[in-house]
């Protein structure tokens, strides 16, 4: 008779779990994603254990639900579950006692698809052409005084189509976090907010905590002997940077 110890089960577990975690880096490695170019191996493989983990602690617990909700992270940004910008798509993932988990990825890979299409347009063409009017704002980042509606009004000039599909309120909603999240930092209002708020519509409301968008988060950590007031400047000099390769390979793969 087969004996399978509990410690033989464990290990045989934990060589799946491996193998789905390996699986999931490559699948996202050629996902042709913009906001994964230049995510190194190794970024990639601790993304995928942060998103697995946020699945699961979301209620998604099979394998397939768990892929889709990764890729959605990447999509709409690590925080999309409670975004202001997806409140009608995030709502789609609310477990119940009536829907079982198939059925709240289904509903979820059905709203995933209408915001692609409306949103990241068949060939990127929206998100490209959203990520030219990020990297401009950032070589000609000036200081000034905004009101939330002037920033509402520019939003809406770098991304119309994403503007249309989250509405006012959901970008007024975003822009007092982006002045929150300022504020907290100790950045310059009137200088950082075009920048940061442009890069949560893009990138989500959790950009700056995105295993997806390292960079993003490395430009704002506490560093010993950096200002609080250089901050925003290295953000700038990030984004500039990394803005641009992005949009190299966006044209190389197409």
């Amino acid at each position: 008779m087969l004996i399978i110890r509990k410690e033989q089960m464990a290990a045989l577990s934990d060589a799946s779990e491996a193998r789905f975690k390996q699986e999931m880096v490559v699948r996202l490695e050629g996902f042709g994603a913009p906001s994964l170019s230049g995510l190194d191996h190794r970024e990639l493989r601790k993304a995928v254990r942060s998103g697995i983990a946020q699945a699961r602690r979301g209620g998604f617990t099979l394998r397939g639900p768990i892929r889709l909700y990764l890729e959605g992270a990447v999509i709409l940004g690590y925080g999309f579950h409670d975004d202001p910008q997806y409140p009608a798509l995030s709502a789609t993932l609310a477990q119940s006692e009536q829907e079982s988990e198939m059925d709240r990825a289904q509903a979820f890979f059905d709203a995933l698809l209408d915001y692609r299409e409306q949103v990241v347009g068949q060939e990127q063409e929206h998100l490209r052409a959203a990520l030219e009017g990020l990297r401009l704002i950032a070589v000609n980042q000036v200081a000034m005084e905004r009101s939330r509606d002037d920033l509402v009004d520019l939003l809406w000039y770098v991304y119309p189509e994403k503007a249309v599909y989250v509405g006012v309120d959901g970008l007024r909603a975003l822009i007092r976090e982006g002045q929150t999240l300022i504020d907290a930092m100790q950045l310059n209002q009137r200088q950082d907010d075009a920048l940061i708020c442009t890069l949560m519509m893009i990138f989500g409301h959790g950009c700056f905590a995105d295993p997806f968008l390292p960079w993003i988060g490395q430009a704002l950590a506490d560093e010993p002997g950096v200002a609080a007031s250089c901050r925003g400047g290295l953000l700038q000099e990030l984004t500039q940077a990394r803005v641009q390769k992005i949009l190299v390979n966006c044209k190389t793969t197409r």
